[in-house]
């Protein structure tokens, strides 16, 4: 049996895989004991870090579809690990993009796609599609001829992005209206947010792991195609445009809620912490 070093001290790798998921099962009871007293509906989960194969969108409504759609119930990570929250999945990565390079829509999709290793992800909802209207809050407002320049980007480039991703892009449906309670954003690695049922809603932005991935994943492997492209910059768009669309879904809507309050997480030894923004 292999064994490797542990703070000094020589251990098998099955005692240490052992002693980790007893830390993290522990971890996980103080999680879900905080959770109610900070009033997160969803639940708090603990991850390791900021690993995200799938990035699924900040929508508080259930995910059990789309976590279908994209293959969530895979062994290999523990589900927290493999979802990051960010507006709209992966759409906005590839309008930031070409923001930045001025590519057009069509180099811009093979270059971003390319990147990002995984097929386009998006989502519409029960109560859009038989409208023929797109069911993600971000993605409208990119193709807004009025929000999508308040989020810094040109409405016109999004359209024609949009228009060549959604017919090969995999469409998950969310269904039911939205309960959502609040909004956080979450600025630690080690915790996110979970939905796990129709009235355990909460908008999720997990800003830590967003950020990680964008500088140590995706960034290294746009470069090699694009090797003048700012990550810091195209970090910097995405955040900006993050934090809007939150703002954007937390204002009163006639109908669904007289405003949610937006609230930052973060950790502090085994606590986490809150705070209104």
């Amino acid at each position: 049996m292999s064994e490797v070093i542990y703070k000094g001290v020589s251990v098998t790798a099955t005692r240490l895989a052992e002693t980790y998921s007893n830390v993290m099962h522990r971890f996980q009871i103080r999680l879900s004991d905080m959770s109610s007293r900070l009033g997160i509906k969803g639940g708090l989960v603990a991850t390791s870090g900021p690993k995200g194969e799938v990035k699924l969108c900040i929508d508080g409504r259930p995910k059990d579809e789309a976590a279908e759609v994209v293959d969530l119930t895979k062994e290999s990570l523990p589900v927290g690990e493999r979802r990051i929250h960010f507006p709209g999945g992966v759409y906005g990565i590839y309008v930031a993009v070409q923001k930045q390079t001025g590519l057009s829509a069509q180099e811009t999709v093979d270059v971003v796609g390319e990147a990002l290793g995984q097929e386009a992800w998006i989502h519409t909802d029960d109560h859009s599609k038989h409208e023929g209207k797109i069911g993600c809050a971000y993605t409208k407002a990119l193709l807004d001829p009025k929000l999508g320049p308040a989020m810094g980007v040109n409405p016109d480039r999004a359209r024609e992005i949009w228009d060549i991703l959604y017919p090969h892009a995999t469409v998950a449906e969310y269904r039911g209206p939205h309960k959502e309670g609040a909004a956080f954003i979450v600025k630690s690695s080690d915790i996110t947010v979970m939905s796990p049922n129709e009235d355990g809603q909460d908008f999720v932005y997990d800003q830590a792991r967003m950020n990680n991935w964008i500088t140590t994943v995706f960034g290294p492997n746009i470069l090699q195609k694009l090797p003048t492209l700012d990550v810091g910059q195209l970090w910097k768009d995405l955040d900006a445009q993050a934090v809007l669309a939150l703002q954007i879904l937390t204002a009163p809507k006639e109908g669904v809620h007289n405003g949610l309050p937006i609230y930052e997480l973060s950790t502090k030894r085994d606590a986490v912490l809150r705070r209104q923004v």
